[in-house]
């Protein structure tokens, strides 16, 4: 599934050959951190080179392909942030969850009870809680640079409730 935004709205990124390709769920995190680094750059008045060229779903993460030497230190942790988060965030639904995945089948799937109950064809797949959690330590750091009020409300929530 492709999610679509429009490029204009994030004038200090390269979107240019940017391909995504997410579920519905995850689309708001997109484009939440396609803000969040647009207005970090916005902040230091200039936009380095960053070339983001993909972004996709591999092994239940988001997983966003760059220009990674050519970045910041900065830079690259918010898209680690994003990343890490995203692990917590039902791909369908966008709802926020305890943190698992599916096995037994040739993909995985990072979806909620819910929705894994709900399509047909996922039914038979055993749903496993994860044994290694992925670090948001990174996350609070970069709330601060986080514009998009109902987006951040959702991430502050997924912060605190695994960060405490």
């Amino acid at each position: 599934m492709y999610c679509s935004y429009d490029k204009r709205k994030y004038p200090c990124l390269n979107l240019s050959n940017c391909s995504v390709e997410v579920a519905a769920g995850w689309c708001w995190l997109v484009k939440t951190l396609f803000d969040t680094l647009d207005h970090y750059f916005e902040l230091n008045d200039a936009a380095p080179e960053i070339l983001l060229t993909e972004i996709y779903q591999k092994m239940g993460f988001l997983q966003v392909r760059h220009n990674y030497e050519e970045t910041d230190q900065t830079t690259r942790n918010i898209i680690h942030a994003f990343e890490a988060s995203s692990k917590y965030i039902c791909e369908w639904c966008c709802s926020i969850y305890a943190g698992g995945d599916t096995r037994n089948s040739p993909w995985i799937v990072n979806a909620c009870a819910s929705c894994l109950h709900k399509n047909p064809r996922w039914q038979s797949l055993e749903w496993v809680a994860f044994t290694e959690t992925p670090n948001l330590s990174g996350l609070r750091d970069i709330l601060p640079l986080i514009r998009t009020s109902v987006y951040k409300d959702r991430l502050v929530e997924l912060a605190s409730t695994r960060l405490l």
